[in-house]
């Protein structure tokens, strides 16, 4: 290093020169842009569970969050082996709604709780986790489980997700396969908070044996999203809308830390003092050696690592 340095510009001169273009070329990349929302599927076949939870990834909407989802290729099978005594697949299946229940909980545990409790339907169908909209329209008769051809009008305007998001897969000609039922929802101030969704085969006293039998298939396609502070709409859950910025400052606080390093080793390499370990009193100079040049490498690639991670929850 002291030989290139003679004359003109070095070598660490250059490495500097492009780790200063790589630096700037990070920072214009992380400007805030729109995203489009967090978008995943969940696909069953011939699943066997009369209630599935939580489907997908739980997710925490602010208020202003948008929630959409859309069921594809919906349908209620049996096994091939198994003949019902009911003359088709349509009147074997009266008496039974199923449905997807998007409902908000304190944490995790709250919801394993609540989902342990609701599994107790598969033995004694006493529990549904849609009861509260059942009641509310029908009086808690629940008639309108023993007739496909009501329609269960949720999928229109929906005052409040106080109770929970849901869209019912009937009446069978417009939900099931091949159509495409869709629900959206924005939240509300005071709607905030993780929310879980939740599939589930609700049946009346005289269908609840004939469940065991029942294989359920259908395709969900999700759109979550909310809006951060500076009104940008995005992608991440509310627990974790700081990530982005909490990466960025550790990058940064490790290039600072790789610019001053390079500098070090560049000053001694030159014959100079260093800026952590200056020439001592008897005049020893400290002396670089390839461990150092090592961990300056290892700085590049963790600042790389933890700006890039923050480019992930970012973009």
């Amino acid at each position: 290093l002291a030989i290139l340095g003679h004359r003109g510009p070095t070598v660490d001169d250059a490495a500097m020169n492009h780790f200063q273009i790589l630096v700037l070329a990070c920072a214009i990349s992380w400007l805030p842009h729109a995203a489009t929302g967090l978008r995943h599927t969940f696909k069953a076949s011939k699943d066997k569970r009369t209630i599935i939870g939580p489907v997908g990834t739980p997710f925490g909407f602010l208020a202003q969050g948008h929630y959409e989802l859309t069921v594809s290729d919906f349908e209620l099978t049996l096994p091939k082996k198994f003949k019902p005594k009911a003359d088709n697949d349509g009147a074997f299946f009266a008496g039974m709604n199923p449905g997807f229940l998007l409902h908000r909980f304190k944490n995790d545990a709250a919801y394993t709780k609540y989902l342990n409790a609701m599994q107790l339907y598969e033995t004694n169908a006493t529990s549904c986790t849609f009861n509260y909209f059942l009641d509310r329209d029908t009086g808690g008769k629940h008639e309108i489980l023993n007739d496909d051809t009501m329609a269960f009008d949720e999928v229109g305007e929906i005052e409040s997700a106080e109770n929970g998001v849901l869209i019912m897969m009937r009446p069978r000609n417009t939900k099931w396969k091949p159509n495409k039922p869709k629900i959206e929802y924005d939240f509300k101030t005071g709607e905030a908070g993780l929310y879980f969704l939740t599939y589930q085969i609700c049946a009346t006293d005289e269908a609840k044996d004939k469940l065991k039998h029942v294989r359920s298939s259908f395709e969900l396609d999700f759109h979550f999203m909310n809006t951060d502070a500076s009104g940008y709409p995005t992608y991440l859950p509310a627990g974790e809308l700081h990530l982005p910025f909490l990466f960025f400052f550790f990058a940064v606080a490790y290039m600072v830390c790789l610019v001053m390093w390079i500098m070090n080793i560049r000053n001694i390499g030159r014959g100079g003092a260093g800026l952590f370990d200056p020439a001592s009193p008897h005049g020893t100079r400290p002396i670089v050696y390839p461990i150092h040049k090592l961990m300056a490498a290892l700085l590049c690639f963790k600042f790389l690592a933890v700006f890039f991670e923050s480019l992930r929850y970012h973009a």
